[in-house]
């Protein structure tokens, strides 16, 4: 199974099971060692919102730019209670439950110097986490940071924006099932390309060669000439390159084959003169 598909299967297990699974989000301070939780969302995978407070930091009073971001300003949370108040509830919806969080390695920290703040304990180790955002990032095959599509900036909205992108992974089969015919057609392609690359080395090897170079570009190499799999798409520019390529080559070939066909009937020509003499 490929990694795209386990993300599919671990999509639709986050949905089956919202009893065993939480989403998670905060709004923060700020990104640094120093900043605290001033907005914590939790629902459950079946969207049900068990929690969405917001709470009063312990240090900071001004946050200019954390505040430009989400909109929360320090006003805002004059009245709130700070996070301690709700530790114990916290750690509750926690404990038990698979923890789903987009971008989990901040949220944690967050977590755990905002408690720390507060005198509180916060393990890693007493908690199951799972990052939305890694798994994202294996969906869509690529090893790079994906901002949270849909997200609004509030720890609920953002919560919410996950739950979506989990259910929009977890509907995945269509993609899959297009994916493998269109590498099923690259791979048809490749071979069909050089097969004719081939033959047409015999009578235009110009056109020949350039045919092959459009075979090579597009099967994954080094694989096995009937059995390859292709595990990519061809980038628009290759797409573009190999039609280039293929238009080249077969005007290519028709210029040689005429060439051909004309010195053989200049070669009949002159045949037939000398038996004629």
């Amino acid at each position: 199974m490929s990694e795209k598909a386990e993300v599919i299967e671990w999509a639709r297990m986050l949905l089956r099971n919202p009893n065993k699974c939480v989403i998670l989000d905060t709004e923060t301070t700020g990104l640094g060692d120093d900043d605290e939780i001033i907005e914590l969302a939790i629902i459950n995978t079946s969207g049900k919102t068990l929690m969405n407070q917001r709470f009063k930091p312990l240090e900071k009073r001004e946050f200019a730019d954390a505040t430009a971001i989400h909109g929360i300003e320090y006003k805002d949370l004059k009245d709130c209670p700070t996070i301690d108040a709700y530790y114990d509830e916290i750690t509750q919806l926690l404990k038990g439950n698979l923890v789903l969080i987009y971008n989990a390695k901040y949220d944690k920290r967050l977590l755990k110097q905002s408690f720390k703040k507060a005198n509180k304990t916060f393990l890693y180790k007493d908690y199951e986490f799972n990052c939305v955002m890694l798994n994202y990032s294996a969906y869509l095959e690529v090893e790079r940071w994906q901002k949270l599509q849909g997200g609004d900036h509030s720890a609920l909205g953002d919560c919410i924006a996950a739950l979506d992108l989990i259910k929009m992974m977890s509907h995945s089969t269509g993609s899959l099932i297009k994916k493998k015919v269109s590498n099923l057609l690259v791979l048809l392609m490749g071979n069909v390309l050089l097969i004719l690359g081939v033959v047409f080395m015999i009578f235009a090897p110009l056109a020949g060669g350039m045919l092959v170079l459009s075979a090579l570009f597009v099967l994954p190499a080094p694989r096995n000439f009937f059995y390859a799999e292709t595990g990519r798409t061809i980038p628009t520019k290759g797409k573009g390159l190999i039609i280039s390529m293929f238009i080249v080559a077969f005007f290519v070939f028709i210029v040689q084959a005429s060439e051909k066909d004309r010195q053989t009937r200049l070669e009949v020509q002159q045949q037939v003169i000398s038996t004629e003499k």
